[in-house]
């Protein structure tokens, strides 16, 4: 598989760097949209499987994508003083796995939550991507989300990761749980619809 990874920004560095940041990256994300998704196009393109891929915005691409992912998280090990920097650096003790994502499934997690995203702003024109400005305790203060969905605003990038962490721990084996996440997301965006 041929991939080019993006660098994607963490939660804390968006939370508590400079508003010319997060400004930055709302400009930078919404310019690079259709340049994440020609990626992840590339990358299945060029992946050892008979059954291609072809991200056209429909359903049968979630559900063929989210099957897809589930087969390519990789992950890395941390050493024993890797984790301990992770336990010092939390204010109160908490589990720290013996791996992490890879960065490049970092990315292939990114650009997958994009991609559903944008099957959901093209199917709904009244859903949207938003920039959460308020609420700097907000776990999601400065990342791009999707508004119009229900009255919480969904961010697929994280959601994607934390399936993929899922697959990682053995939680999760093919991309049901990926696609019944979407198909929810779907039924109440059809709900919301606004009136006219």
């Amino acid at each position: 598989m041929e991939y080019e990874p993006v660098g994607v920004l963490q939660a804390d560095v968006l939370m508590s760097g400079p508003s010319s940041l997060r400004k930055d990256y709302k400009k930078w994300f919404i310019a690079n949209i259709s340049n994440r998704i020609k990626a992840l196009q590339h990358a299945l393109n060029t992946c050892d499987r008979t059954n291609k891929i072809d991200l056209d915005y429909s359903h049968g691409s979630v559900a063929r994508l989210s099957d897809w992912l589930s087969q390519h998280v990789g992950s890395v090990c941390l050493s024993e003083q890797e984790r301990e920097e992770i336990r010092q650096q939390q204010p109160f003790p908490i589990a720290v796995p013996e791996s992490v994502l890879s960065s490049a499934t970092e990315s292939l997690a990114f650009d997958v939550g994009v991609y559903l995203g944008e099957v959901l702003c093209k199917q709904y024109p009244w859903v949207a991507w938003q920039q959460v400005s308020t609420g700097k305790r907000n776990y999601f203060y400065g990342q791009m989300v999707l508004s119009g969905i229900n009255a919480v605003k969904v961010c697929p990038m994280h959601i994607v990761a934390v399936f993929c962490i899922g697959v990682k721990e053995g939680d999760y084996t093919d991309g049901k749980r990926l696609l019944s996440l979407f198909d929810r997301w779907e039924q109440n965006a059809r709900k919301n619809r606004p009136a006219a």
